[in-house]
């Protein structure tokens, strides 16, 4: 992504004593350490297919008559009961356009050569986060070609084929140019979140954000050194960006502080306001202390947060991809 394009600030910052500090350089996140509330169903990474599928060939309302919009679409609970088609067409409007075909790959997985990629995993939500739209490559697939246009079409055919005709889920195929490509349309149980107050940071700013953090499904433990069990070493200074824990060693996947915030952008930042949401604990059974993790998105940074940190950097390890 153009560093021009990098209008919004990411921050995670110190509200507590057991704080996990992340800042960057007008739209702040912040995870923070022990906050209360349930977690909900954060794995929007899993776009495992459901087995028994019945598919069906759906045609576009209005599609060319000489080049029909046609696709191959599932239905099945397994993807969601109980959808409702404004939920999921209101996801729908948030849905990238265009008619390019782009090469989509799994973030780290993009073939050598290739310069632009749409990197996995997409999800695509709704206001009130009941609805997501995920893109993903059909297994074992390594890379897809397929357009904007491509997905927003595939997920509109289930949601016509699914959702308004049963309030259930389905995926979708026969995308694109290389028909490598899968498109889901599902529910989302959220995790647990609150909005703040008004910000002037936009849903559109931090989605540059979003879009280049880390979305990696490894348990990281972050913490300071000389702890040998920590994965990613802190604090961590890159230009206006600090990470930094205050007392505690935190035990979290990126894939799970990412989708923490995107539902904190859809339910939150869309109406104008900050927030904050749930980040799922550790996995059961590791040796890493488990603990929840709230992330924060907001305007300001706390001035004294960033007092007295060195300006090293190492910008692999704290989950934002820097191009």
């Amino acid at each position: 992504m153009a560093q021009g394009a990098r209008t919004c600030k990411l921050a995670m910052l110190s509200v507590a004593a057991s704080s996990l500090l992340l800042i960057a350089s007008l739209c702040f996140v912040i995870p923070i350490l022990g906050a209360q509330g349930s977690v909900g169903n954060l794995n929007v990474v899993n776009t495992s297919l459901p087995t028994n599928l019945e598919w069906e060939t759906v045609t576009l309302p209005g599609a060319n008559p000489v080049d029909p919009a046609r696709y191959v679409v599932a239905c099945s609970p397994m993807l969601g009961v109980g959808l409702e088609g404004r939920s999921c067409f209101n996801a729908l409007d948030y849905a990238p356009h265009g008619e390019l075909q782009e090469i989509w790959a799994h973030q780290g997985r993009v073939p050598p050569g290739i310069r632009r990629a749409v990197q996995l995993p997409v999800a695509i939500f709704s206001d009130d986060t009941n609805c997501i739209i995920q893109p993903d490559l059909v297994p074992p697939r390594s890379v897809a070609r397929a357009s904007a246009d491509n997905v927003s079409n595939a997920a509109r055919a289930v949601i016509i084929r699914c959702v308004l005709s049963r309030r259930i889920g389905g995926v979708a195929l026969n995308i694109g140019g290389d028909d490598s490509l899968q498109v889901q349309v599902k529910d989302f149980k959220s995790p647990a979140y609150e909005c703040t107050n008004s910000i002037r940071s936009t849903a559109v700013s931090c989605r540059y954000i979003l879009d280049d953090m880390l979305r990696t499904e490894t348990l990281e433990r972050m913490g300071r050194v000389p702890d040998r069990e920590v994965t990613v070493s802190l604090p961590i200074v890159l230009r206006a960006l600090v990470i930094d824990t205050l007392k505690r060693t935190v035990a979290t996947t990126w894939s799970d502080v990412w989708t923490a915030l995107e539902v904190v952008n859809a339910r939150c930042v869309r109406a104008g306001k900050g927030g904050h949401a749930i980040v799922a604990a550790a996995l059961a059974g590791t040796a890493i202390p488990t603990t929840d993790l709230s992330v924060t998105i907001m305007d300001e940074p706390n001035p004294a947060a960033l007092a007295g940190k060195p300006d090293d950097t190492q910008p692999e390890a704290m989950g934002i991809a820097v191009a």
